[in-house]
């Protein structure tokens, strides 16, 4: 006895992107981790060169906004934490507050991804002093290759001083103080570094806000 056309309707109902989603994750899922790494390696890129979304901003990372990471993140638990570490070295993260380094860093340590962390911008020189949590993002993320950071003239200025005791002189740099006042020291024990920016800047013109680069 033929179905029918009601039940065919019925029988039709299901949603196909549950549907495709199921078959899909099934089929992953069946793959060698290391084949599954290189199709999330394959479309990290292609979205991040897709709609110039290399560049994120490190207040937008969280773990309870999720609106910053690519499709593949969204599909399960299992998708995302093998999908994220991919995605996560082709993007440059801009860290502008120091409280959004702290956010990046807490949410970088949950997921256990500091080593994926290729390219990061420090835009306040504040972040990185000593006990922020900018040095300690340099000195986590092990593989990072570039790295920017941007001073003020007044943070260039707090680490002059006059060449002789005294002196009226101009003041010169006290490179011993300039270097420990910063992340510095962490950034000299990174063994995969390849290009690091420094941008002064008068405040008027700081990169603070957003949309700056």
């Amino acid at each position: 006895m033929e179905p029918s056309n009601k039940q065919i309707t019925k029988m039709a109902k299901p949603s196909v992107y549950a549907d495709a989603l199921a078959a899909g994750q099934g089929v992953l899922r069946c793959l060698p981790l290391e084949l599954r790494q290189d199709v999330f390696a394959f479309a990290a890129l292609n979205y991040v060169q897709s709609g110039s979304r290399g560049l994120v901003e490190a207040a937008d990372i969280s773990e309870r906004v999720h609106e910053w990471l690519p499709p593949m993140c969204h599909v399960s638990d299992d998708f995302f934490f093998e999908s994220l570490p991919m995605f996560l070295r082709h993007i440059d993260i801009v860290v502008r507050e120091a409280y959004t380094a702290y956010s990046l860093y807490f949410f970088l340590r949950a997921t256990n991804t500091f080593a994926y962390i290729y390219s990061l911008q420090f835009r306040d020189a504040a972040i990185l002093v000593p006990l922020f949590a900018g040095p300690q993002l340099v000195k986590q993320c092990i593989n990072l290759r570039h790295v920017l950071f941007t001073f003020e003239d007044e943070n260039v200025r707090a680490a002059h001083r006059h060449k002789d005791i005294g002196a009226t002189g101009p003041f010169v740099l006290d490179k011993k103080a300039f270097l420990e006042g910063y992340a510095f020291r962490q950034l000299l024990s990174l063994k995969h570094i390849e290009k690091v920016g420094q941008h002064c800047c008068s405040r008027s013109s700081s990169p603070l806000i957003r949309g700056s680069h």
